[in-house]
């Protein structure tokens, strides 16, 4: 016997490599029939890869099997070679046998991938000797294709349980009706010969019990003109691990573990980064010149932060998407100026957004201290002011957000070009503001500051 070979799964034609329900159904049928193949000869029509041919060859004394595939026969020639097996090509409706040749005929799953039935039986009749036997199965109708609606594309012509017990008793004097159905439950069976046979299923309630295989997913036939044996009860004991539901769990479970595991070695990843991130963290808080270094720059900035309060002013331009208004408190030299108040919900939030409002302030002093005299703009409507003054105004921008200077330059356009304006920006803005600047007709000069941070005027003098 060579098993060097593979053939093709269709997704109908059983292969002893799938595993699952669909191996449990196959199998067991043919070592249901194995108890009925000692020393016969025995056809099994579409005997498909060749497995259950092989199996019924070890008790059978010669075995024909015949299928219509060619890959198919080809296949089981090459794998299964024994001396009292061979394979042919043929149909279930043109079988390549003598009439009288054979005790007993097989055909598993077959008849409801064809309609041609009465031709089927008629050659199994053909070939079978006079006291010949069949056992043929199929599945039920009603319950593989009715109950679930589902239609399964390689079938042609299924049977009910009725009509496929019907079909037989147009042909054979003595027919038997078995079911099967691959099942989890528990099982009393009787212990030892001569006791009594009889199956009964129960519903876990204990409140109805029937004779025979509760909704049996396939019948099975057996036929024949003499006397049929008695069919014995027939448990195929696997152990439960064998389903295709305890099988589909352990690949769930397996895959669930592998992803767990993959996570956790990504997570024991993530905490080492964070662990070496915190001990240079900890060596750079350690470093005296460090600390030392914070302290004066909260030093130093603390005053330069209360004077920038006072001499800079925050107002929000009329953009699409300003969260802000203005109004006016007295500071406490009794000078007016507009203040910035958030109207957002969230003060943190509030405070994030208002560094990043433009600034700009206006003075009718050269640029360098603010003066009780100062005005501030906090809207477009408000350049007419400039129009209005008859001083020589100095105009202060700082061009920190390129897209609002824009907006800025282009609402002074019709300003008196008496005004002056100073802007100062961060290097990587000189170039472009210069460029904005040099399309218009004012009078302007650009201080380049290194960036303090978005929330302060960069300190300047003229």
């Amino acid at each position: 016997m060579q098993k060097n070979t593979t053939l093709a799964f269709t997704g109908e034609r059983f292969l002893p490599e799938i595993s699952g329900n669909i191996e449990l159904e196959h199998m067991h049928r043919y070592i249901f029939a194995l108890a009925y193949a000692k020393g016969k000869t025995i056809l099994d029509v579409a005997s498909g890869e060749g497995y259950g041919s092989a199996l019924l060859a070890s008790h059978a004394a010669f075995i024909f099997g015949v299928d219509i595939a060619e890959d198919a026969v080809a296949h089981a020639r090459r794998k299964y070679q024994l001396p009292n097996l061979e394979f042919r090509l043929g149909s279930c409706s043109k079988i390549p046998l003598l009439d009288g040749t054979v005790d007993l005929v097989v055909s598993f799953e077959t008849i409801e991938h064809h309609d041609e039935h009465e031709q089927m039986l008629a050659e199994i009749k053909r070939v079978l000797k006079p006291n010949g036997m069949v056992i043929v199965s199929s599945p039920d109708k009603a319950i593989y294709t009715d109950k679930p609606d589902y239609h399964n594309r390689f079938h042609v012509k299924e049977l009910y349980r009725e009509e496929f017990e019907a079909l037989f008793r147009t042909r054979f004097k003595n027919v038997v009706s078995l079911g099967q159905k691959v099942m989890f439950g528990s099982g009393i069976i009787p212990d030892g010969e001569g006791t009594q046979t009889a199956f009964t299923s129960v519903d876990s309630g204990g409140a109805t019990s029937r004779p025979g295989l509760v909704e049996a997913m396939y019948n099975l036939i057996m036929a024949s003109d003499a006397a049929l044996p008695t069919a014995p009860l027939s448990f195929l004991d696997v152990g439960i691990d064998a389903s295709e539901a305890v099988k589909t769990w352990k690949a769930t479970v397996a895959q669930r573990d592998g992803d767990i595991q993959y996570l956790q070695g990504k997570l024991a990843e993530q905490s080492a980064q964070i662990a070496e991130y915190l001990h240079h963290l900890d060596r750079i808080n350690a470093w005296k010149w460090f600390r030392l270094g914070l302290f004066f720059d909260r030093l130093i900035r603390a005053p330069l932060r209360l004077v920038a309060h006072r001499r800079s002013n925050v107002i929000a331009d009329e953009r699409p998407g300003s969260i802000g208004s203005t109004h006016t408190e007295t500071d406490n030299f009794g000078t007016s100026s507009p203040k910035f108040a958030i109207e957002a919900a969230n003060p943190a939030v509030a405070e994030e957004l208002l560094s990043y409002q433009p600034k700009v302030s206006l003075s009718d002093d050269e640029p360098g201290h603010a003066s009780a005299n100062s005005k501030f703009i906090s809207s477009k409507s408000q350049i007419a002011f400039l129009d209005a003054s008859t001083a020589k105004v100095a105009i202060i921008i700082h061009a920190y957000y390129l897209d609002v200077f824009k907006v800025i330059i282009k609402s002074l356009g019709d300003v008196d070009v008496r005004h002056k304006i100073f802007i100062t920006t961060v290097p990587g803005n000189a170039v472009e503001v210069n460029s904005i600047m040099e399309c218009t007709k004012f009078d302007y000069e650009i201080f380049v500051y290194e960036n303090r941070g978005r929330d302060v005027l960069p300190s300047y003098r003229c």
